[in-house]
């Protein structure tokens, strides 16, 4: 009826703002890459209140671009890694020969790259050992 097409055209659009609202705030997924540093910052650190840890990742090939990703303090508030990841990401910085690191992103403040997620492969190429 007429009147339903007003109230469906309304829903319509609430459903999609609230699509592209949550589209807006989806992890971005980076580069592979292989860790080339890991630092942490103790909370004695003067930069601990800004970040907590940050790992920087490079991507393959001779040229790769080099990527730096934060978690913690003022810079990545609400988006801190777990003990049990930063072993991971230390891990894979021991093993970066052998394993690639896929950073999953959100804004920061001040430009910052928050590392909310990674996911860990073998660079393309490589057979299980």
């Amino acid at each position: 009826t007429m009147r339903q097409s007003p109230a469906l055209a309304s829903l319509f659009a609430l459903s999609l703002t609230a699509l592209f609202s949550a589209s807006a705030l989806a992890d971005s997924v980076g580069s592979a890459g292989k860790v080339i540093s890991v630092k942490i910052n103790a909370s004695l650190s003067d930069s601990y209140k800004t970040f907590h840890g940050s790992v920087k990742i490079r991507a393959p090939g001779k040229r790769g671009s080099t990527s730096e990703y934060k978690w913690g303090g003022t810079a990545c508030p609400a988006k801190d890694l777990t003990d049990h990841q930063v072993e991971l990401l230390v891990q894979a910085f021991h093993e970066r020969k052998s394993t690639h690191v896929v950073p999953h992103t959100k804004n920061g403040q001040g430009g910052a790259k928050c590392l909310v997620g990674f996911e860990l492969r073998r660079p393309s190429g490589k057979s299980p050992s």
